[in-house]
C-alpha cells in the first residue's frame, strides 16, 4: 500500500510537471508573437511597455505558481514520509498483534491437546481397569483357593500330595500300592487318601463363597510314564509301535481318572462330606497319557523300563485342578 501511494503521488508530480511544461511552452509560444507583433508596431511603445509589463507580471505569476507547485509538493512529501512512518508502525503494531494472537492461539492449542490427551488417557486407564477388573478377582480368587489349599494339606506328606503355587494343582504322585502297573483299579491305599484328601480338597475350593463363585470347572487328569509292555517309549515318535503305545497309555490314563471320579462320588465308599453335590456338578475327567512327560533320553528308547535311569514315578500321577472364569 505505501509503495502504490508512492507511485500515485510520483504521478500526480510528474503531471503536475507536464503542466507546468505545457504552460511554459505556451508562453514560450506567446512571447514570441508579442516580439512579433512588437516588430510589426514598434511605434507603438507603449503598447510594448504594456506588454512587456504584462509579460513580466504574467512570468512572475508563473513562478509563483510554480513556487507554489513546489511548496505544495515539498509539503506532499513530508506528509508522504509521515504517512508512510504512521503505516510502518501502524504496520509492525499489526504484525506484534498477530504475533500475540498467534502466540495465545497456539498455547491455547496445546492446552487443548494436553487437555485431550489428559482425558483420552484416563478414559483408556479407566477402560483397561473396567476390562482387567475380572481378571483381578480371579486371580484374587485363586489366591484365596491357594490358600486353602496349603493351609488344609499342610500336614500331607508331600511326596504324595503337591501343589502347585502359582496354578492351585493337586498333583496325586502314584505310588507303588496305589496301582499296579498297567491297571487302573484303585488298592485300599489309595482309596485312604482319597477319603482324607477329598472332602478337604472340596472344602478347599469351595469354602470361600467369593472363590468359589469364579469356579467354572474341575477336572481329573490321569498321566502315564513312557513306558509300554516294559520297554522306554519315545514320546515323539510316530512309529506304529509307539502310536499302540499311546493309545495304550491314553486309556490307562483316562480309565484311572475315571475310577478315581467314580470312587469320589460313590457315597458308599467316600460317605457323605460338605460340598460334594457342588464338587460333582463343576468335575470332569481328562486322559493325559505320557505327552506331557519328560522324554526319554534315545539310548534308553525300546530298552527294558527299570525306571532307575529314567524316573517314572515322576510321570505317574493324577492331577486335581479348577479353572476360573475370567482365568483366561
Amino acid at each position: 500500500q505505501a509503495a502504490a501511494e508512492t507511485a500515485r503521488q510520483q504521478a500526480e508530480a510528474e503531471a503536475e510537471q507536464a503542466l507546468a511544461n505545457e504552460l511554459a511552452s505556451q508562453q514560450a509560444k506567446s512571447d514570441a508573437q508579442l516580439a512579433q507583433e512588437l516588430a510589426a508596431a514598434e511605434a507603438a511603445a507603449e503598447a510594448a511597455a504594456q506588454a512587456a509589463a504584462e509579460t513580466a507580471r504574467q512570468q512572475a505569476e508563473a513562478e509563483a505558481e510554480q513556487a507554489l507547485a513546489n511548496e505544495l509538493a515539498s509539503q506532499q512529501a513530508k506528509s508522504d514520509a509521515q504517512l508512510a512512518q504512521e503505516l510502518a508502525e501502524a504496520a509492525a503494531g499489526a504484525l506484534a498483534a498477530a504475533e500475540a494472537a498467534d502466540k495465545t492461539a497456539e498455547q491455547r492449542a496445546k492446552s487443548t491437546v494436553a487437555k485431550e490427551h489428559a482425558d483420552q488417557l484416563a478414559r483408556l486407564e479407566a477402560e483397561k481397569d473396567k476390562a482387567l477388573q475380572p481378571y483381578r478377582v480371579a486371580e484374587k480368587a485363586k489366591q484365596q483357593i491357594v490358600d486353602r489349599l496349603n493351609e488344609n494339606f499342610k500336614d500331607f506328606n508331600t511326596g504324595d500330595v503337591v501343589i502347585d503355587e502359582k496354578t492351585g494343582k493337586v498333583r496325586i504322585n502314584f505310588q507303588e500300592s496305589y496301582f499296579v502297573r498297567g491297571s487302573y483299579d484303585l488298592s485300599e491305599n489309595m482309596k485312604d487318601l482319597l477319603r482324607v484328601m477329598i472332602p478337604k480338597y472340596a472344602k478347599s475350593i469351595y469354602e470361600n463363597e467369593d472363590a468359589a463363585v469364579q469356579i467354572e470347572s474341575l477336572k481329573i487328569s490321569g498321566m502315564t510314564s513312557p513306558v509300554h509292555k516294559g520297554v522306554y517309549i519315545d514320546i515323539d515318535g510316530t512309529s506304529p509301535e509307539t502310536e499302540l503305545a499311546r493309545e495304550f497309555n491314553m486309556t490307562l490314563s483316562n480309565n484311572r481318572a475315571l475310577t478315581m471320579y467314580n470312587f469320589i462320588f460313590d457315597e458308599d465308599e467316600m460317605g457323605d462330606y460338605d460340598y460334594r453335590a457342588r464338587l460333582k456338578a463343576d468335575m470332569g475327567i481328562s486322559a493325559l497319557g505320557f505327552q506331557n512327560a519328560a522324554p526319554v533320553s534315545s539310548e534308553l528308547v525300546g530298552k527294558r523300563a527299570t525306571c532307575i535311569e529314567y524316573d517314572c514315578k515322576q510321570e505317574q500321577a493324577s492331577i486335581l485342578e479348577f479353572r476360573l472364569y475370567s482365568e483366561n
